[in-house]
């Protein structure tokens, strides 16, 4: 009889194919024999020649039977695998799709991924089935994401209120647009497990968030993003501090953001603040939750009305060791060099002027007199001369890694600098800024460390630098991208690899952004005239 091919076959693997090369099988694994790995699998992977189809319109409720090459009777080889080492498979799975399928062979196997499967993620829209089968499907699940998408009515709050009861381990929540949760969803809701929570594009609340932070006394990290309730709110309804534990808070896109000064002031134990695009007053508000807030390790301050004032306050904590000002035109030199005198231990930084030229020398002398553990710096905007850089190579002889981006001051001069002053300098990376193939020469004398650099949109930098670049380095691996836009609106995209190992230069010749954004339009045109004709 004629028999028909499944696009999914089960195939027997051996555990290299589960594996990642560095990660060696467990002993319990080592001990079995090569036929009891299996697993479903749609790929087309070099397999043993044992690779048995199923037929079409089977719809047997066991097991898949294996014929052994040494007895003439069918016996289930799944069953000498144990369901441990049958959930350890189904982890390894590339993707969610197979191991969809796979709890989809037979009721053992479903039984196994529904205890095994942890994470799970949802489209949260009005026709979600009943919750109760959430909890009977998988009762382990300790990471939930519900999202929903602008076209849709999003769940109800009776979904959420049943979480309480289905999903008692959960540890991490995640909402996204899910439109029709209100306030009175949260009053009920009991997750005492809950350690993240994660809401976008919602319309709850202070009152919602006040309920959650209640009823979940061990959350460490809250992320609100455009949270359309607390414009609606009044002015005297304030996020309280009932989670003391708070570690990690983001903030992005809000309105009305100084509702939440109380619940930053009241987090002891913060670590990470990330503030993005957040109006209010933000001078004030840092200066309210550095009073007892000092173990900051990580802030993150982005199209904020901050300025000085606001900095000084962040000069408290002592501990920062990471520091990103993007896009701020209050802050000036003197709000820089105050946090670098308080938080001598900063190791990355990154600065963002927004080419205003409020932030120069002054700030960036503070940093090379205070920042000696300085280990990664990204300017951008900025314009920076020869001396403060200098000061920097000098000051902070640990800098690993170095970003110099829309700098009209960055020449052959500020790299020759860059080259003689950054001993340990590994990473550089210029863009935007007027160089030539005489800084690249400067590189090939200097930085006896540097292993990787990257050019793009420095017209002065031509194939001729390169090559005289890759001569001189010859015993380091230098990885070199060169972005170079011509008068003819081309742009030739090299990467260079210097070493005793590939000495050639390839290169790739791919179509500038104009071109594709042109030809894009162009072919718009053209498709709106056919169907207007």
């Amino acid at each position: 009889m004629e028999r028909t091919k499944r696009p999914y076959e089960l195939r027997i693997l051996t555990p290299a194919h589960f594996f990642r090369p560095q990660t060696p099988p467990p002993p319990l694994l080592r001990s079995l024999s090569p036929r009891s790995y299996l697993v479903a699998s749609s790929t087309s992977a070099t397999v043993f020649s044992l690779s048995l189809p199923l037929h079409m319109g089977q719809t047997t409720s066991h097991p898949p039977l294996l014929m052994d090459s040494g007895n003439t009777e069918k016996r289930d080889l799944t069953l000498d695998l144990p369901d441990d080492c049958l959930a350890l498979v189904f982890h390894h799975l590339s993707s969610t799709a197979d191991r969809n399928r796979c709890s989809l062979v037979c009721r053992r196997w479903l039984a196994v991924d529904s205890l095994s499967r942890y994470r799970l993620s949802l489209r949260a829209t009005a026709s979600l089935p009943a919750s109760s089968l959430l909890g009977c499907r998988f009762p382990s699940l300790s990471r939930l994401t519900l999202r929903c998408d602008r076209s849709s009515l999003s769940i109800p709050d009776g979904v959420l209120l049943s979480l309480s009861s289905l999903c008692p381990n959960l540890v991490a929540l995640r909402l996204k647009a899910c439109r029709h949760l209100s306030d009175d969803a949260f009053h009920s809701l009991a997750l005492p497990r809950l350690v993240e929570f994660s809401a976008s594009s919602c319309n709850f609340g202070a009152s919602a968030l006040n309920s959650l932070l209640a009823s979940s006394p061990n959350l460490e990290s809250l992320s609100i993003k455009r949270l359309r309730g607390l414009a609606a709110d009044p002015p005297s309804l304030h996020v309280s501090a009932a989670a003391s534990r708070l570690r990690r808070i983001h903030l992005k896109e809000l309105f009305n953001a100084q509702a939440l000064a109380p619940l930053l002031a009241g987090s002891l134990q913060l670590e990470s603040l990330t503030v993005v695009r957040c109006s209010g007053d933000w001078d004030q508000i840092l200066e309210d939750a550095t009073v007892k807030v000092r173990g900051l390790v990580h802030l993150h301050i982005e199209r904020s009305h901050v300025g000085d004032r606001g900095l000084s306050a962040v000069a408290r904590c002592a501990s920062l060791e990471s520091f990103n000002l993007i896009k701020t035109p209050d802050c000036t030199d003197s709000g820089v060099a105050g946090v670098a005198a308080g938080c001598r231990g900063l190791r990355r930084v990154r600065l963002d002027g927004w080419r205003m030229n409020r932030i120069g020398d002054v700030g960036l002398t503070g940093l090379a007199k205070n920042c000696r553990n300085l280990k990664e710096l990204v300017l951008v905007g900025l314009n920076p001369t020869a001396s403060s850089l200098g000061e920097l190579g000098e000051g902070c002889p640990g800098v690993e890694r170095l970003a110099l981006c829309g700098s009209e001051t960055i020449g052959d001069g500020e790299l020759a600098v860059v080259a003689a002053k950054f001993r340990s300098l590994r990473k550089l990376c210029v863009k935007g800024c007027p160089v030539s193939d005489d800084g690249m020469g400067a590189l090939a004398r200097g930085c006896p460390e540097l292993v990787k650099v990257k050019v793009k949109k420095c017209r002065g930098v031509s194939v001729e630098g390169v090559e005289f670049l890759k001569q001189h380095r010859p015993g380091k691996a230098l990885e070199f991208e060169l972005d170079e836009e011509e008068e003819v609106h081309g742009k030739d995209n090299l990467e260079l690899v210097v070493g005793n190992e590939r000495t050639n230069v390839a290169a790739t010749l791919s179509p500038s952004k104009s071109i594709v954004l042109r030809a894009r339009m162009s072919f718009l045109v053209i498709a709106g005239s056919i169907r207007r004709w």
